[in-house]
């Protein structure tokens, strides 16, 4: 992935969770998660009919980087999903999604989303949250443990698929992650 590309992405997220997060907070929880699953319903079928160059979407992307207004939207969207992340809304699978409407392969998804995820909890609102004593530490062990883990695994599975193979699990992901969405907004609320 173009480093241009990869570190506004990082960087968008890092501010948006770092400076987003006290406006966010105070956002309806239910409302954004009814918004989050129509967005990320749409981005997956839009995601779908690219790989199977169905309708007015074209084919599955092959950029290693952005330029101009692609560029742009990747950075105000990743800033807008890094603020997200005080509230519960992931940044994975949105993150994914806009890698691939916006061009990119399917492969610099991954990069993007790991690398915003992580240096925002690191940077961004884990500090925040760790000086308030909103956090548990149980918790942020087991899945720093289980993630080292799972990312390995994934390495291996990742880099031996096909590119057409790879999308229909990234809009397969995408569709889970809407429907996980609706799902929170009808049983949790404004929980988190």
């Amino acid at each position: 992935m173009d480093l241009l590309t990869l570190v506004s992405m990082i960087v968008a997220s890092i501010a948006g969770a770092y400076l987003a997060a006290g406006v966010v907070s105070k956002f309806n929880r239910r409302k954004v998660r009814y918004a989050m699953f129509v967005a990320m319903f749409i981005l997956a079928t839009v995601m779908l009919c690219k790989v199977l160059g169905v309708g007015p979407f074209g084919e599955i992307g092959t950029a290693m980087g952005l330029r101009g207004i692609k560029l742009i939207i990747a950075i105000v969207v990743n800033f807008i999903l890094g603020g997200l992340m005080s509230i519960g809304v992931g940044l994975y699978a949105p993150c994914m999604a806009l890698c691939v409407l916006l061009g990119l392969d399917t492969g610099c998804a991954f990069p993007a989303m790991m690398g915003s995820c992580a240096y925002l909890m690191a940077f961004g609102n884990g500090p925040k949250f760790i000086a308030e004593g909103r956090y548990d530490p149980v918790a942020c062990w087991t899945q720093a443990i289980g993630g080292a883990v799972g990312v390995c695994l994934a390495y291996f599975i990742v880099k031996s698929l096909d590119l057409k193979t790879l999308t229909f699990v990234v809009v397969c992901v995408c569709y889970i992650t809407s429907f996980l969405f609706l799902h929170d907004a009808i049983k949790k609320g404004e929980a988190f």
